[in-house]
């Protein structure tokens, strides 16, 4: 990729004026997202030009609109699956009519599609050994950060499966290995499921989701063995053999299991940030970023430090880790989770008082349904001259329309008695959050 010649159609932020010059100061980020925002909001304050540009091959979001509709029908599925009342009463797994869904999802995602405003304009991207051009004119930017830069591609995998699926795919696939214990690894594995898939996951930890709070990381690892799902803790993937059907051999160091006759084998991205040194002055400067949201409010800090480290010191690095941490996280399992703020562990590296209240409770929702799953709250405080909510990690239905609000007042420093003055919307079980 360094040293080929790749081409790509482009869409320019709305923000930016079309056909206006690339400033020599200018930062541009290609496929940048949510996380490319947040550079851009950092990088406002201190009056630097930030450009987002996204390939049109850039899978991810697309992949992301696709998820949340394929999530809220495999929560359909699901409800009809564990309701025992309100006229709706089976038994076993429910037959998935793929043909129908599809139709659905595709309708869905047409119309939200059509609800955007703004037109794009479309650009074109070259990227020659060194240079950038972008619309056949090579970029003067001292610094370009490339994310998840990736060629579009056939195969499926966990950044376009939704899309595939939808799209290509002619009925669920019957089984699926999956190679990592991140986000995009559990909500594959949760919904997949849900739909009738046989889910295999394997993980390098002893744990799903390392970077979030002890209760999300039980909770999901709870929910997918409920589910069904195969689950290898601290594993390594040894061999993959694709031939007619697909062979994965996994093994933990002592034991090693050989899995045949599967349909997929997807692999999650690890996160690396790597720096190309200009050969010739004058040359942008080309950041390539992998999977931040694997390293989420970490892999930020990261990217600003190396390209501005005059700007942001050493010194600037727990306000920026404050800063970052408020940034919501959701995670979309059926039931979702949602985090924002620090972890205990976190907590209790910077705060001399930490007081932790961990709430777990069967919700309303699930009183007439055979599924009993657990509600699972951890509230985090800490106090320096006054105690205010540091941490916030939900896991359960309606976490993420809970952890909106709330993480929003965290900016304001939300006080216990802040909290037990707010009013809760019935029935997302925001009250548990309130009394704790």
């Amino acid at each position: 990729m360094h040293a080929s010649k790749s081409e790509h159609q482009v869409c320019e932020d709305p923000g930016t004026i079309p056909g206006e010059g690339i400033k020599q100061d200018e930062l541009i980020i290609i496929n940048g997202g949510s996380f490319g925002k947040r550079i851009q909001n950092i990088l406002l304050t201190h009056s630097i030009n930030v450009r987002l540009i996204t390939t049109s091959n850039y899978t991810s979001t697309i992949n992301r609109l696709y998820l949340l509709q394929v999530y809220g029908v495999s929560t359909a599925i699901q409800r009809k699956q564990y309701y025992s009342d309100y006229s709706i009463s089976t038994t076993g797994s429910t037959t998935v009519n793929w043909g129908n869904i599809k139709d659905i999802i595709k309708k869905r995602v047409d119309e939200v599609r059509r609800s955007i405003n703004h037109t794009e304009n479309t650009y074109s991207v070259k990227e020659v050994n060194e240079h950038v051009y972008i619309n056949n004119i090579k970029s003067r930017a001292r610094n370009i950060v490339l994310v998840d830069y990736t060629t579009a591609t056939d195969t499926v995998t966990l950044d376009n499966i939704w899309v595939k699926l939808v799209n290509d795919m002619a009925s669920i696939p019957k089984s699926v290995f999956i190679s990592g214990g991140n986000k995009k690894s559990v909500e594959t594995a949760s919904i997949l499921s849900d739909l009738g898939c046989k889910v295999y996951v394997s993980t390098g930890d002893d744990v799903f989701l390392s970077l979030y709070e002890k209760n999300i990381q039980e909770s999901v690892k709870n929910l997918l063995l409920e589910k069904g799902v195969t689950v290898f803790f601290n594993s390594q993937v040894i061999s993959v053999n694709k031939t007619t059907s697909t062979t994965v051999t996994v093994s933990d160091g002592s034991i090693t299991q050989t899995l045949t006759n599967l349909e997929y084998f997807l692999s999650e991205s690890e996160y690396s940030i790597t720096q190309d040194t200009p050969s010739t002055p004058g040359n942008s400067r080309i950041t390539r970023i992998t999977a931040p949201y694997a390293y989420l409010k970490h892999a930020e800090i990261d990217l600003l430090t190396r390209i501005y480290p005059g700007i942001f010191t050493i010194h600037d690095i727990p306000v920026l880790q404050d800063m970052f941490r408020l940034t919501p996280s959701f995670i979309y399992t059926n039931p979702p989770a949602a985090s924002v703020g620090c972890t205990e562990i976190e907590a209790n590296k910077s705060q001399a008082r930490v007081r932790v209240i961990n709430p777990k409770f069967r919700g309303l929702f699930y009183s007439v349904c055979q599924n009993k799953s657990i509600t699972d709250y951890k509230l985090i405080f800490t106090s320096d001259n006054k105690e205010v909510l540091s941490g916030l990690h939900l896991f359960g239905p309606s976490s993420i329309d809970i952890i909106k609000g709330f993480s929003i007042g965290m900016y304001c420093k939300l006080s216990p008695e802040d909290i037990l003055s707010t009013i809760p919307i019935h029935p997302t079980s925001s009250e548990e959050v309130i009394t704790g």
